[in-house]
């Protein structure tokens, strides 16, 4: 679903962004937990650059033609939100492993679901 190449784009258009990632409150609003081991960081879609297939553009064109193909929608980028990242952060390197081999399963997961749809 993504290419190294649209990972490392994605990590360093974050990197100088990232916060302290939030959880929602239950009141409509967001609050820190001190189980919530991530940083998070809003990514900017340089649609303009879209005709030089810059890494962001087509990883987020690729969501939308996601969602589109499995909701049937027809959802539009213009007036939507930007990317989010969220960095896992992990006591071992190997925790931030698996919190992305699990994303990845269930993106498969996901692909293969819809392919039989």
């Amino acid at each position: 679903f993504i290419t190294p190449t649209e990972c490392q784009a994605m990590e360093q258009q974050a990197q100088p962004k990232l916060m302290r990632a939030v959880v929602a409150d239950g009141a409509g609003g967001h609050e820190f937990s001190e189980s919530r081991r991530a940083m998070q960081a809003g990514i900017k879609v340089p649609w303009e650059q879209e005709p030089q297939q810059h890494p962001i553009t087509t990883i987020s064109r690729r969501v939308y033609d996601y969602v589109n193909h499995v909701t049937g929608l027809q959802i539009q980028e213009h007036g939507q939100e930007n990317l989010m990242s969220i960095q896992v952060i992990g006591e071992r390197r190997e925790e931030l492993f698996v919190a992305v081999l699990i994303v990845l399963i269930v993106v498969d997961i996901l692909l293969q679901l819809t392919l039989t749809l």
